[in-house]
Order: C-alpha cells, then structure tokens, then sequence
C-alpha cells in the first residue's frame, strides 16, 4: 500500500520531532485494496491525525483511465495520479511503497521505506 509525502527524506527511523514537517496522504483506492486484505484498515488509518486520505473523484479517474488501459491496477493508478506533479505539488510528491519496481517507467519517484 502507497504512501505518499512531499518530504524527500522519509525512510530509516525519525523522532516525531524530526517528522513534525512531513506530511504524509494515503490514495481511498490503495486503502480499500488494503482493507480487503486488513480488515479494518482503512478505518485505522481514517483515524490518524497525520495523514490525510487522498480521495478518488472526478479528476483523479478522468487521469488514471489511462494507466488502466496501460495495465495498472485502480490502486496503482491511484497512486500514480497523486504522485504526479500537479497545481499543488508541482514537482510531484514522493511514493512510499513496498512494491516500488511496479512503478518503474510512470515518471514518478516512487521509494521503499528503508531507502
């Protein structure tokens, strides 16, 4: 499950002093798919005040219908989307993943946490 932040470093271990500049959102997709797997993830993860749940609407599958023509799953595609530079992120935001290689070759900087 992605995770996404506009901090550069975010892997290893931090204080939560170290970690007060960070902020982190996570894609409903890639939660839903979690939660099927966890249940009751999504609703854990609805109830942390540091990160911010990116919402799937209108624009997000307007973008994404691409990626899933390209083979990509709605989660992977979700991230994709959210990850890309956009008006509020223009240099794109960082995904942290554990699966970062099925990311490779979508243009965006995609990190294993322990990287």
């Amino acid at each position: 499950m992605p995770w996404w932040t506009d901090h550069p470093r975010v892997g290893g271990e931090h204080t939560p002093e170290q970690l007060e500049d960070v902020s982190f959102s996570a894609p409903v997709l890639c939660l839903l798919a979690g939660d099927t797997e966890r249940p009751g993830l999504l609703a854990y993860i609805s109830g942390l005040r540091f990160i911010q749940i990116e919402p799937f609407d209108t624009q997000a599958a307007l973008a994404t219908t691409e990626l899933l023509h390209a083979g990509h799953s709605w989660a992977a595609a979700h991230a994709i989307h959210a990850a890309r530079p956009s008006a509020d992120h223009p240099t794109g935001r960082y995904l942290l993943t554990l699966t970062p290689e099925i990311y490779e070759g979508t243009g965006i900087q995609a990190v294993h946490p322990d990287q």
